[in-house]
């Protein structure tokens, strides 16, 4: 998903993070409520108990509402693995061409063989008769 895409979600997060009750527990450390459910959000280590931002690197809804209860700037949340400058040193070495599957590289090594079949140990089953 580029940045842009990143972006759009997170105006949705922002406007369905206005419903959420916010409590600051600290500098950082936030309670999102939305009875009956609570959650905790902690804006240093980028984290929030229902783990979405931890998946994502986006924050969820309930960290956009701590952050813009602490009246600071989303984009600044983000992970930065979405920034440009990523982006740009993700693809910065060439990537080289792979020879077709149709023409595979001969091997010198010597033909692998399929194993000698062998009657299994144990007495056979009974094969049922009214299948027949």
């Amino acid at each position: 998903m580029s940045r842009d895409t990143k972006l759009k979600k997170l105006n949705i997060y922002i406007m369905e993070s206005t419903k959420w009750l916010t409590i600051s527990c600290g500098e950082v450390i936030f309670k999102v409520t939305l009875r009956p459910k609570r959650f905790v959000v902690h804006l240093l280590h980028h984290t929030c108990t229902c783990r979405l931002w931890d998946l994502t690197g986006v924050p969820c809804v309930l960290a956009c509402a701590a952050i813009i209860s602490m009246k600071r700037r989303r984009e600044d949340f983000v992970h930065q693995y979405f920034t440009w400058e990523y982006f740009f040193r993700a693809y910065e070495y060439e990537i080289n061409p792979m020879s077709s599957i149709a023409f595979p590289p001969k091997a010198d090594s010597v033909l692998i063989q399929a194993p000698l079949l062998r009657r299994p140990p144990g007495r056979p089953k009974n094969r049922d008769t009214s299948l027949r």
